[in-house]
């Protein structure tokens, strides 16, 4: 399987023993008891083939070998340590975490197209927590033994692969490492805030004899359009609703962006360096809607360079969970009170990056704070960060 992760690419070789004993024997592997002779039979047959030929074969020509489990099966992990100790290799061991009780059974209930000890043991939840303890209590005992131990979620196969390689790569977040950098778009990437401004004013000026002032929006910035129509309207003693504000808005927003776009060139620059380093997983989050985040990013030339863009609803858990990656182990980069707010309440250390426009804000809560027309480079912020 070839693979792209952190701008490079890789060949991995991703190895269960349950699928490979299913590619060697189909439907008869499908159709026997499980603890029957030929049940047995055919496992011993799959584990020799998977540590005689295949995993030798994938480290020697230079795959990175994954070991994905899921049973407590004790000669499957002697085995796979035998043969990197005669390869020179290490065979990492991707564990999958065990689903809830209820969501085993739930799915084992739910599979009618094979036999699996999982279904066998549906009809008794106290044997199937007997059955997921003493799974979990021999996965524990390798914690201690080796290095190369890890768990993952279960999930997405893509998910689960980058998280499986992040940890063979070594850039899992140990030892306190930054593997991931979550940006906004909009008045960090390109100077939308100032058009949006200029439209607000437009529209408030239809509905209201007193004009919206800056001091006015600045509070405002970095939240959703609607939240930001429902406060102008609060603000200002008018109503109206936001499929009405949206006739005004948009088209007039498209003829400013094709008049007047402009990206934020420094952070560009920034970004640009944080994927060169070839170290980092790139995300975008923000509250913009996913095509107009899509073409800001093509704008820039940089949309190749995120692994993940998350639109709105601005989430950076969702973020999280879709790179696979912890809080702990990210930074987040925002221009506005709301969106450092919005990283630190998932808990995410936040750099602040304002625009001219937001640059006199109040953005104390941020980690760190890199004003309008300050020096900036990746090697500074991680060392501050660090």
């Amino acid at each position: 399987m070839a693979w792209r992760l952190l701008r490079r690419n890789f060949t991995v070789a991703l190895f269960d023993i349950d699928d490979v004993r299913r590619e060697l024997f189909g439907q008869a592997d499908i159709d026997a008891p499980i603890g029957s002779d030929d049940n047995k039979r055919m496992y011993a047959a799959a584990h020799e083939y998977l540590f005689k030929d295949a995993i030798p074969q994938a480290i020697r020509s230079g795959a990175i070998p994954i070991m994905v489990a899921t049973h407590s099966r004790r000669e499957l992990y002697d085995r796979a340590f035998e043969v990197s100790e005669k390869c020179r290799a290490t065979l990492k061991f991707v564990l999958l975490e065990p689903p809830s009780i209820e969501e085993t059974i739930r799915r084992a209930e739910s599979d009618t197209t094979s036999v699996s000890d999982t279904k066998n043991l549906a009809g008794d939840p106290d044997q199937m927590r007997e059955y997921q303890l003493s799974t979990e209590r021999f996965l524990e005992s390798y914690k201690g033994k080796t290095g190369n131990y890890t768990w993952i979620p279960q999930g997405e196969p893509e998910k689960m692969v980058r998280k499986a390689l992040r940890y063979v790569l070594g850039t899992d977040g140990r030892e306190g490492r930054i593997e991931g950098l979550l940006f906004d778009v909009d008045g960090l990437l390109v100077d939308t805030e100032r058009l949006k401004f200029q439209v607000w004013q437009e529209l408030v000026l239809l509905h209201s004899s007193s004009p919206l002032t800056q001091e006015e929006f600045l509070p405002l910035i970095g939240l959703s359009g609607k939240r930001v129509g429902e406060e102008i309207c609060r603000i200002k003693g008018f109503s109206l609703s936001y499929d009405a504000m949206n006739e005004f808005r948009r088209p007039r927003t498209a003829e400013l962006r094709r008049t007047s776009l402009s990206a934020i060139s420094e952070n560009v620059a920034l970004v640009r360096e944080f994927a060169e380093d070839g170290s980092f997983a790139l995300g975008v989050i923000s509250s913009e809607k996913r095509p107009v985040l899509e073409e800001n990013l093509r704008f820039c030339g940089i949309r190749d360079l995120f692994e993940v863009v998350v639109g709105e609803p601005k989430d950076y858990q969702r973020g999280l969970d879709e790179l696979g990656l912890s809080a702990e182990t990210c930074l987040a980069f925002e221009d506005s009170p709301n969106g450092i707010a919005a990283a630190k309440k998932a808990g995410i250390r936040c750099i602040a990056l304002p625009n001219e426009l937001t640059d006199g804000l109040n953005l104390d809560q941020a980690d760190l704070v890199i004003r309008s027309g300050e020096a900036r480079s990746a090697q500074m912020i991680l060392e501050k960060m660090g």
